[in-house]
């Protein structure tokens, strides 16, 4: 595997772990932190399920622990399902604990406050002065149905999603599940998910990397805010093009006033939308407009592969047309 970003080994660790940690898990169902323990074993996650909860014995047949640091051998994921006042301190034990990625759903910090955001600067500073890589906060998660993986407290999985050849990366959570959900109504399956939410450690340009480097995965759709590490951007996007696998997104904020949701919504900074549309067009990355034009694009490039051939190319109903 290439390493283009410097997290491709993290992000093995992520998507295929050994076992996976729900601190602050629940028994009860349609609660957030009920749904990665429910999604883990209705995909069959071959590894270990360890629910933390210092409250319950156990969930669903399921020993509970009562902290993180109680849990046996290595946690390879966990998944802080908890609010934004206890959520710092469930990080600094899941990083004493040795726990290599955890997943921060929370919401409340960064994208809110500057005081947010001095909390994302003291938990991702005790991370990695131990090793451990942050995925959020302000995220739905990260699953891959085709290994039973179900980081994730996104309903749209509980619906059924067949593994298949696309990669749906976004900075959004629910986009991200209405992309999963339009490729499922037509028929496309969905190797990987993920929400990329604040990206205080781990950004949209790791997990690119790494999907796009899966034999399995033939393209990647995608979300995008704003893209806040260019350079290693342009070098994924070197590397889908050189793999034949088309990076097809929707960018937002092409005016002032979507620019400035943008940034409520994740923090992110948009930037002048002419400069993302010259770099795209530069890299071979495939701008469109809704998400509608998305599935359309990944059911032609699935059905009919890259269209690697200058000049124009015309689709009619009609041949006297």
């Amino acid at each position: 595997m290439e390493h283009l970003t410097g997290s491709e080994a993290d992000l093995a660790r992520l998507y295929a772990p050994r076992s996976v940690a729900v601190v602050g898990a629940s028994a009860r169902p349609g609660a957030l932190s009920w749904w990665p323990l429910h999604l883990l074993r209705r995909y069959g996650f071959p590894g270990g399920i360890h629910p933390v909860n210092p409250g319950r014995d156990e969930i669903d047949g399921l020993r509970c622990h009562p902290s993180i640091g109680e849990v046996p051998g290595t946690v390879d994921v966990a998944v802080v399902v908890l609010n934004a006042e206890r959520t710092p301190a469930a990080v600094r034990e899941c990083a004493d604990a040795g726990v290599g990625v955890v997943v921060l759903p929370t919401q409340g910090l960064g994208e809110l406050s500057e005081d947010g955001r001095a909390i994302e600067r003291e938990m991702i500073a005790y991370a990695r002065a131990r090793g451990m890589r942050i995925a959020g906060p302000n995220t739905d998660g990260t699953a891959s149905p085709a290994t039973g993986l179900m980081a994730t407290i996104q309903p749209i999985f509980g619906e059924g999603i067949e593994p298949g050849p696309v990669a749906v990366v976004a900075q959004s959570g629910a986009t991200a599940a209405s992309i999963v959900r339009r490729l499922k109504d037509a028929g496309i399956g969905c190797r990987y998910y993920t929400s990329t939410g604040n990206e205080v450690d781990l950004g949209m340009e790791d997990h690119l990397s790494y999907v796009l480097q899966d034999p399995e995965v033939r393209m990647v759709v995608s979300f995008v805010e704003s893209i806040r590490r260019p350079d290693a951007f342009l070098a994924v996007a070197d590397l889908a093009d050189r793999l034949g696998k088309p990076i097809v997104l929707v960018k937002v904020g092409r005016s002032d006033v979507g620019a400035r949701r943008a940034a409520a919504h994740t923090g992110a900074l948009a930037g002048e939308d002419r400069i993302y549309d010259a770099v795209f067009q530069s890299a071979g990355v495939i701008r469109v407009s809704e998400l509608s034009e998305l599935v359309a694009v990944a059911r032609l490039h699935l059905a009919a592969g890259g269209l690697r051939a200058p000049g124009v190319g015309i689709v009619s109903v009609s041949g006297g047309q």
